[in-house]
């Protein structure tokens, strides 16, 4: 007879303390969804205890407790890949520069291609390169998409600080530099 792995019940635990998050108030999420995180609950069910919040429950909160539970909704979108949903999520709060959540949002919507609603929120090229190099570290396939964009948008305006970092990005990902061949 095989043991069953030791993490064999890990999986009915996590759903367990979901459902015990279930019955907090809104405003103890946030705390509750950070204790999930470590006790090694997976992002998914973090993600779903959060995503239980609805309209009505955010009138309860503060404006603070608003922000912090769209933050880490945002971000645990994010680092699931599912940028889109992410941006759609934060697109329709009046969310000014200064906030967290506005560099969150930036960089969603730069995961999820949306480069014009990026570009109206920072037109110049250094927030750019700060999300690419965070986004070259985790997701290779969508830094190359956003250095394409980069190249394409700002190409020969960057300094030669913003065009080393370029260039530093490019190689790690090792993509070719853009522009015509050698002679």
């Amino acid at each position: 007879l095989e043991r069953p792995p030791e993490d064999a019940g890990q999986e009915d635990l996590d759903a367990a303390l979901v459902k015990v998050l279930a019955g907090l108030p809104a405003p103890e999420l946030v705390e509750a969804a950070d204790l999930l995180a470590e006790q090694g609950v997976g992002l998914e069910r973090r993600l779903s205890s959060l995503s239980r919040v609805t309209a009505d429950d955010a009138k309860d909160m503060t404006p603070r407790d608003r922000e912090r539970l769209l933050e880490r909704r945002a971000s645990l979108l994010l680092t699931l890949a599912r940028a889109e949903e992410a941006a759609d999520l934060l697109a329709p709060f009046a969310i000014m520069p200064e906030q967290p959540l506005s560099s969150i949002l930036f960089e969603a919507r730069l995961r999820a291609g949306r480069f014009a609603r990026a570009a109206a929120q920072h037109a110049l090229p250094g927030p750019w390169l700060d999300v690419l190099e965070r986004v070259a570290l985790s997701d290779p396939a969508a830094a190359e998409v956003l250095l394409d964009e980069v190249d394409r948008r700002f190409g020969g305006r960057l300094s030669p600080e913003q065009a080393a970092k370029a260039a530093a990005i490019r190689a790690s990902l090792d993509l070719l530099p853009m522009g015509p061949p050698a002679p």
